[in-house]
């Protein structure tokens, strides 16, 4: 990979959509053969595909976007709930704080109960 971004070659619209071409299209094919060759060559029967015991490399931090694009999903997936702060930090390479691991819910984004019709009823909107 040579960084060419000059007009005329293949365009990108930034560097680091350049960089995720770079992992997808050429190092992971690369890193699936070699992930197979040590499952097959090196551990043989400690593989446990099952119980998640196999060689993976882990390219995700080459993959990360910008600070402020992780910020913003980051945001999202904890104000809706379906990530804890302890998920988020260890994505970011920082350690479990205790505490940390409940979901967040945002209060103004509630469930209802269904009646006894089994139907959830409809808050009107003149209130």
């Amino acid at each position: 990979m040579i960084g060419d971004m000059e007009p005329g070659s293949v365009s990108y619209a930034s560097v680091e959509e350049q960089s995720r071409h770079f992992v997808t299209n050429c190092l992971t094919p690369y890193l699936r053969r070699v992930e197979q060759a040590l499952e097959l060559h090196v551990f043989g029967s400690l593989v446990d595909q099952e119980n998640g015991i196999y060689p993976r490399f882990d390219v995700d931090g080459l993959l990360r976007g910008n600070p402020n694009e992780r910020a913003t999903f980051y945001h999202n997936a904890l104000q809706d709930g379906w990530m804890s702060r302890n998920e988020v930090r260890e994505l970011e390479d920082m350690s479990a704080v205790d505490g940390l691991d409940e979901f967040l819910a945002a209060t103004n984004m509630q469930t209802q109960a269904p009646n006894n019709d089994g139907e959830t009823p409809v808050q009107s909107q003149d209130n």
